[in-house]
């Protein structure tokens, strides 16, 4: 089972197109009403386009090309100064971004699934301790076996609260199997 990004409900695997040896996050049925209104709709969305280009020509392909060098320092300035001013924030975020994906072939109900209030009371409640060996979690964004991780304790079941710990890296790599 899996949800369509578009009418959100529950479908068969087999109601997903496949495209380019990954399925499509829109069920077929949702997929062809899209490709319906933007076919019917052409003319504006190309009058759209065009009008934004005239009014932002900072948006530009040639613009962007110009300036890759200042975008792409932007970018890693701004992510650099998130991970100092929060970087625990950064960090839940990146690590629910993940496990989303990883999750995208489990069903789950989004009430249950974990969010970062969650995460917080994990790490607190935990005392910043790893889940199995007890040794202090780090909040490294490189590579650190001590850095700070969530572990599903079942891994047949999907990133839910009553299934996820903290663990470190070292031990969520090593207990990938363990089932508590």
């Amino acid at each position: 089972m899996q949800r369509c990004g578009g009418c959100k409900h529950l479908k068969e695997e087999t109601d997903f197109e496949v495209y380019k040896n990954i399925r499509r996050k829109q069920c077929i049925a949702c997929r062809e009403k899209s490709k319906k209104y933007y076919h019917e709709h052409t003319d504006y969305f190309k009058k759209q386009r065009k009008k934004f280009r005239d009014d932002n020509p900072e948006y530009s392909k040639k613009y962007y090309h110009e300036h890759t060098d200042y975008f792409k320092n932007h970018h890693l300035m701004n992510r650099e100064k998130r991970k100092r001013i929060n970087p625990l924030h950064l960090k839940f975020i990146d690590m629910i971004h993940h496990s989303k994906i990883a999750d995208n072939h489990r069903c789950y109900d989004d009430k249950d699934y974990i969010n970062e209030p969650y995460l917080l009371e994990l790490w607190y409640t935990q005392n910043h301790l790893c889940y199995h060996c007890q040794c202090e979690m780090t909040l490294d964004f490189g590579v650190n076996p001590k850095k700070i991780s969530i572990q599903r304790l079942n891994n047949d079941l999907p990133h839910i609260q009553t299934n996820c710990v903290l663990s470190c890296m070292f031990c969520n790599l090593s207990h990938m199997e363990r089932i508590t």
